[in-house]
């Protein structure tokens, strides 16, 4: 792998964005089914363009961008220039077990994606979550019932294989994601603060796949998820 860490880049947010235009707090998820319930929380599109939109809730800002570790990689730093200071992410991951609650608060990430590589040294195969601690604390505290665990951050949703899937409950992982371990990665380089909540959808922990509610998940529960989210970055 090749090491480019300490190194300067050519190319940063700084060049073109000039003016902090967002406020400091940003709530960011992948999935479309949010788009359903943005009017009931008052929520007023701000910014838009090929790859993402933008939308105001009060006092903080709520982003909807592709999946991949690449992308976000560059969301964060384009977002942290424009005046964003803090960010909870929010979206779906497989579960490689059966779980008791939907809701997932990770603590490690292990780092099968490329992303991470560039933004902090390779020598350790997970990279700790920010504000696990934190965000455990204030579930707790609201009475919403969660568990704690890694999940696997992989580059390649067609590739999660029986044999990988394995590998990543040996290593003690419960769920599976596609940016966790890179957005901690940026956060640890860029000093952002984030956290990172997930909830269940398909489940991958053996030759066949069970689908879940990846495709037919309830618009309340968007809803209750998009309220929580509001609740824990206030």
């Amino acid at each position: 792998m090749f090491d480019f860490i300490d190194q300067k880049p050519i190319l940063h947010p700084s060049l073109y964005i000039k003016k902090k235009t967002l406020p400091p707090k940003m709530i960011v998820t992948w999935q479309g089914g949010f788009l359903k319930v943005l009017n009931e929380v008052g929520a007023t599109e701000i910014r838009r363009s090929n790859s993402y939109e933008i939308w105001r809730i009060g006092e903080i800002s709520f982003a909807r961008i592709p999946i991949g570790a690449p992308f976000v990689a560059q969301f964060m730093e384009e977002m942290k220039e424009s005046g964003v200071e803090q960010f909870l992410f929010i979206g779906s991951c497989g579960a490689l077990s059966s779980v008791k609650t939907p809701l997932i608060v990770p603590d490690k990430a292990l780092r099968d994606e490329g992303t991470s590589y560039h933004y902090i040294p390779s020598k350790d195969e997970f990279i700790s979550v920010q504000g696990c601690e934190e965000l455990c604390k204030k579930l707790t505290e609201m009475n919403v019932p969660y568990i704690k665990g890694s999940v696997w951050t992989t580059d390649a949703v067609f590739r999660e294989t029986e044999k990988a899937v394995s590998m990543a409950k040996e290593k003690n992982c419960i769920c599976v994601d596609m940016e966790c371990s890179a957005i901690m990665a940026v956060a640890q380089y860029a000093k952002i603060k984030v956290c990172q909540l997930f909830f269940t959808a398909d489940r991958l922990d053996g030759a066949i796949w069970h689908e879940g509610r990846i495709f037919n998940m309830k618009k309340s529960a968007y809803y209750n998820y998009l309220k929580l989210a509001i609740e824990l970055i206030s």
